[in-house]
């Protein structure tokens, strides 16, 4: 939506508040073991126990007013929200997620 590829609608809204519901519930996706050699994980992602517990609550805080932002439906005040929320997103990602391969 915030690249005009997508219209606003409550699709919109759901997928913010379904956003929002499931960042608790992040630390719970990666149990011990689940970074095997065939996975994008790096290590350290199950075992970092305080690390990931402060990242995701890096993520949640950011997400604190992504709903109420949506509700708006005011374009730039979402792509505001949406930034914000995506670079604490990335701080995890780049930590402790390998690249993918290049799609041929």
């Amino acid at each position: 939506m915030t690249q005009g590829k997508l219209p606003y609608s409550q699709d919109t809204v759901a997928a913010a508040e379904n956003t929002v519901r499931l960042i608790p519930n992040m630390v719970a996706l990666f149990p011990i073991g689940s970074d095997v050699p065939e996975s994008h994980l790096k290590p350290g992602l199950t075992t970092d126990t305080n690390k990931i517990k402060e990242l995701v609550d890096k993520v949640q805080k950011s997400a604190a007013s992504l709903v109420d932002e949506v509700k708006t439906g005011d374009k730039d005040k979402i792509a505001a929200i949406f930034k914000t929320v995506d670079g604490a997103c990335q701080e995890c990602h780049n930590t402790y997620r390998k690249p993918y391969p290049p799609q041929q």
